[in-house]
């Protein structure tokens, strides 16, 4: 099972976020693969964040992998809520699994 995860969920990864799902759906299609897609945040949907993120409003005070696994459920997603750290990595990544970084600070 291919392996992809995007850690940040806010103005970055909110936005990457639907055309990365759609065009990794439609490669795992054509290799009739099954595939996993985690989202990783660990911070809440605001409404200062309104503007600049791309989430429904009814979702502010919502974590925001939560909330954007929840937008795109008919995808293969997991939302892992929480700020990740070096113990995490080793339990998140897996040899060969795909990384994209939509983070917006450190």
């Amino acid at each position: 099972m291919d392996r992809y995860i995007m850690i940040g969920a806010g103005g970055t990864g909110s936005a990457f976020a639907p055309a990365a799902l759609a065009y990794i759906h439609a490669y795992q299609q054509n290799k009739e693969m099954l595939w996993e897609f985690f989202i990783v945040d660990g911070d809440n949907y605001e409404h200062k964040n309104l503007e600049r993120q791309l989430f429904h409003p009814g979702f502010v005070g919502t974590n925001k992998a939560t909330a954007l696994a929840a937008m795109y459920e008919r995808y293969p997603i997991k939302a892992v809520p929480k700020f990740i750290g070096r113990d995490d990595i080793k339990e998140l990544m897996e040899e060969d699994c795909i990384v994209f970084l939509g983070v917006d600070n450190y």
